[in-house]
């Protein structure tokens, strides 16, 4: 079984720490033993579990990396292997995996999503499991909150009550080891779905409880064992402040204005950490920026700025206009597919 702790986590930190163009050969090593294990023709039942889930972060990889079509090969082997072996993580991850890369959703996969969200419910009240109820009403949870908002922040928040209990049984299991895999799991699905009800919240117009939704995120960052975790929840921070609608009195939203550069501030530091360059223009106007600073509300009004998961910082409406005809960042060419989220 491919162990989160062994193998994810080494993957991840080169998947940050490496070139734009290290999609190309040659791979990283642990990149490469994952590639040899996920491409050949694996047997019995346990090799065939560890070829899907090294299909999965194989994907992953080349999507932070913007090779897109590598990407796509290895989730549809990992979403085949999920159907033939029937489990449910799997085909989870590989499909949403597939609707972040859509440029527009597709609806059959999005069809697909949901009824293997219900059957992981389905199945999950039949034999008493709650890790995987979890999972099903966090999925399910973020794909009606698409189209059916208020049950979908239902099932969210169904879900954090879960992987919550989860978490305190794990704590208690592993008598307060934090390396324990079981308390590393719950983390970061915890840490996940409170990402996603941060991001219901601020749709509705609720930043501050966003903000605090998330603040309780970066609580249980350390516990993850995953290095991008804090990156996620600074990204959502400075997103979801920075792109409030414009329907709070002038100096509560500055205040949202205020804190969002504050969570830039933390986001930059930890980019140039790894060797990337500090943004300095909007590469769709060309004009410069100065991501560090808030923007203003009135009073030498200057436009919001958005953040890419690839660390790339625009003015929103420049942002909002490139999106309209593309789907990659126009600096490095990494799919956009939090940013349409």
């Amino acid at each position: 079984m491919l162990s989160k702790h062994s193998w994810l986590q080494p993957l991840l930190h080169q998947a940050v720490a490496a070139p734009s163009n290290s999609a190309d050969p040659p791979y990283p090593p642990s990149l490469k033993h994952l590639m040899d294990i996920a491409d050949k023709q694996p047997t019995g039942r346990d090799e065939k579990m560890l070829a899907a889930y090294s299909n999965v972060t194989v994907a992953r990889y080349f999507l932070h990396h913007a090779a897109v079509p590598l990407a796509w090969r290895y989730l549809e082997a990992a979403l085949a292997s999920g159907k033939e072996l029937k489990v449910w993580s799997i085909q989870n991850d590989a499909l949403q995996y597939q609707i972040m890369m859509c440029r527009h959703l597709d609806q059959d996969i999005l069809q697909s999503m949901v009824d293997c969200c219900k059957e992981g419910l389905r199945s999950g009240s039949r034999h008493h499991d709650l890790n995987l109820q979890a999972q099903a009403s966090h999925a399910l949870g973020g794909m009606e909150a698409l189209y059916h908002p208020p049950e979908g922040f239902r099932l969210l928040q169904q879900s954090r009550e879960m992987w919550s209990n989860l978490m305190k049984a794990a704590w208690t299991w592993a008598d307060g080891n934090v390396e324990d895999t079981s308390i590393m799991t719950c983390a970061a699905n915890l840490v996940k779905v409170l990402i996603n009800i941060a991001g219901s919240l601020t749709t509705r117009g609720k930043a501050v409880e966003s903000e605090a939704v998330l603040r309780e995120a970066l609580l249980y960052k350390d516990y993850t064992g995953d290095p991008l975790v804090e990156f996620d929840v600074l990204l959502a921070l400075a997103n979801n402040l920075e792109l409030h609608e414009e329907s709070m009195p002038g100096p509560g939203l500055q205040s949202l204005r205020d804190n969002a550069a504050i969570y830039r501030q933390h986001l930059i530091t930890a980019m140039t950490s790894t060797g990337r360059e500090e943004p300095t223009q909007c590469a769709v106007c060309l004009e410069d920026i100065d991501a560090k600073q808030a923007t203003k509300v009135s009073g030498g009004y200057s436009p919001r700025l958005v953040v890419l998961p690839c660390c790339h910082v625009f003015h929103h409406g420049c942002a909002m206009k490139w999106n309209a005809n593309h789907h990659d960042c126009p600096t490095c060419r990494a799919p956009l597919m939090a940013f349409h989220a």
